[in-house]
């Protein structure tokens, strides 16, 4: 009986002594462990983009198919005069750094009046980096000045960004249009862009967090037709969050958020309308 007293005297001493080494250890092993793991969109951060003050970047995407990628860029023409993308050779051409490969694509509409959004996307064949991974891009756009006339010259301008792939629902991707990659043939937009506006109810209560980019109530962004963005409702102080809601403007139900009473969620673009964050 007193052997067994000592040795149950012992395995508390031994716990007691060792405990602290014990605690550390399972968190030297948790540290580890979060960066083995990949991580959950909420920790994504915004993409950043540039090209030059005539050319206001407004946002940049990769967005993840499996069998390739959609590479996609929205910029503003502010040159000052309208432009004109030439339909003879690729008019965007974008390479990663991962890839070290040039892709080429073309950028809508064709003739841009001073001041008109351009989207500019490509399909980037056989190259699908994971959705979550970090990816710097270079690209180049040609386009022709225009005041009057349209002349032959061309002139190109190059940009950079930094972002992480983006989701999208596989089937949703080409919507039977593709631009001109290889065999592919042209159509208007691969995915488009669409501004969605976001709202807190009352408006001075808290705001919007999308995409890891904080909102006042009333903003808009632009977004990604299909793509998966991350959702949270920031309250101000002493405010508390209660619910998500939304409105489709072309009424098909295009905006569809994953849990509504959820204060950090998702939710799915593929249309224009509001995101409405209630607080109390």
């Amino acid at each position: 009986m007193r052997r067994i007293r000592m040795r149950a005297q012992s395995a508390v001493e031994f716990l007691t002594t060792y405990a602290w080494s014990f605690i550390i250890l399972a968190i030297m092993v948790a540290v580890v462990a979060s960066f083995l793991i990949t991580k959950s969109p909420a920790t994504y951060v915004p993409p950043t983009c540039y090209i030059s003050p005539e050319f206001p970047c407004q946002t940049i995407a990769i967005i993840n198919e499996f069998r390739g990628s959609l590479a996609e860029l929205v910029f503003i023409n502010n040159l000052g005069t309208a432009i004109q993308f030439p339909t003879s050779t690729n008019t965007f051409e974008i390479s990663t750094v991962i890839s070290n490969k040039v892709f080429g694509g073309g950028c809508f509409p064709t003739n841009v009046p001073e001041g008109a959004t351009v989207v500019c996307n490509t399909i980037m064949q056989n190259y699908a980096p994971p959705v979550g991974s970090q990816e710097i891009v270079e690209f180049t756009i040609n386009y022709r000045v225009c005041p009057k006339q349209c002349p032959a010259a061309v002139y190109n301008t190059s940009g950079s960004g930094t972002l992480f792939v983006s989701p999208v629902l596989p089937e949703a991707l080409y919507n039977g249009k593709v631009v001109l990659v290889g065999s592919y043939t042209m159509g208007t937009s691969v995915v488009p862009i669409t501004p969605v506006q976001l709202l807190s109810s009352p408006s001075t209560d808290g705001n919007v967090t999308l995409g890891g980019i904080t909102y006042s109530s009333g903003s808009y962004s632009e977004l990604v037709n299909n793509a998966i963005y991350t959702l949270y409702a920031k309250p101000a102080k002493g405010k508390s969050f209660i619910s998500w809601s939304t409105t489709d403007i072309s009424g098909s139900g295009h905006i569809t958020i994953a849990n509504s009473v959820n204060q950090s969620t998702t939710v799915w673009i593929n249309g224009p309308g509001t995101i409405t964050a209630t607080f109390t």
